[in-house]
C-alpha cells in the first residue's frame, strides 16, 4: 500500500534529524580540520615543480610529515583528545 523510499545520505544532510547533533571534538575528522596533513602540492607549487624540489625542500617536507605523525600518535595516546 505505501511505497518504500530509500534512505539517501542526502536526505540525512538536509537535515531530517538524523544527523543534527554538534560535531563532536574527538573525531579524526574534527582533529584533522585544526591539523591538516603536510600538502605535497604547496610544496611542488613553491619549487615550480616536483622535479625542480631541492633536497632541503624535501627535508622540510619529510619533517612536517614527522610531525604531523606524531601528533596524530600522541592523539591516540591521549584517547583520541586534541
Amino acid at each position: 500500500m505505501f511505497a518504500r523510499r530509500a534512505l539517501r545520505f542526502s536526505d540525512r544532510a538536509r537535515g531530517s534529524g538524523v544527523m543534527t547533533a554538534a560535531p563532536d571534538p574527538n573525531e579524526f575528522s574534527t582533529w584533522l580540520k585544526t591539523h591538516p596533513w603536510p600538502e605535497l602540492q604547496d610544496l611542488i607549487d613553491r619549487f615550480g615543480g616536483y622535479n625542480r624540489i631541492t633536497p632541503e625542500g624535501w627535508a622540510e617536507y619529510d619533517a612536517a610529515v614527522e610531525a604531523w605523525q606524531t601528533a596524530r600518535k600522541a592523539r591516540l595516546t591521549r584517547g583520541g583528545r586534541s
